[in-house]
């Protein structure tokens, strides 16, 4: 979800009012209700008039959160931003894999959704991509939506050699735990 505060922050400035602070009230049937927000991000782009004075800087530990332990699942079929997606594989329907004995599917999952500046960046590099990409963007190009965080899978099977004998092997990096911007 984004909300742009613009107008608000603009009113505080431009007609001298006081700033007492943001509120969200989350509304169901026009009535309040309680709503958990985990992950918040509050995103602030700032535009300074020349000869406004120095600005603080920034340690890239303020600038950004820095992805961690978001499964980064999308809500709603109408989320456009990067996150991740179900994708079951089935490895009887994939040549060359049916001597898989288990498991016969799994969620492999993938990446897919955009990268607007400062979301969901993957790693410092990301930030600054993503920073450049909007102020030039014939410079560098927009971070992509990818894997963050990849899983391993057990994978057991019949030994090529004794047809009696079951095998068990993991693939390291084959199933898409979480997306992040990189």
């Amino acid at each position: 979800m984004e909300l742009d505060s613009t107008e608000a922050a603009t009113s505080w400035l431009e007609y001298g009012l006081e700033n007492h602070g943001l509120e969200l009230e989350f509304l169901h049937d026009s009535r309040p209700t309680r709503r958990e927000v985990s992950h918040a991000t509050l995103n602030v782009f700032t535009m300074s008039e020349p000869g406004s004075g120095r600005r603080k800087r920034s340690t890239p530990e303020e600038l950004m959160p820095l992805h961690k332990g978001r499964r980064s699942r999308c809500k709603g079929d109408n989320n456009k931003k990067c996150c991740r997606h179900e994708l079951t594989v089935m490895f009887k329907d994939l040549k060359g894999f049916e001597f898989i004995v288990y498991p016969k599917g799994f969620d492999a999952g993938y990446c897919k959704g955009r990268c607007p500046p400062r979301y969901n960046p993957a790693h410092h590099h990301a930030l600054l991509q993503s920073l450049l990409w909007k102020e030039d963007r014939k410079r560098v190009p927009k971070p992509c939506c990818a894997p963050s965080k990849l899983d391993q899978l057990m994978i057991v099977y019949f030994d090529e050699n004794q047809s009696t004998q079951l095998k068990v092997s993991y693939w390291k990096n084959i199933q898409v735990l979480e997306c992040a911007c990189s």
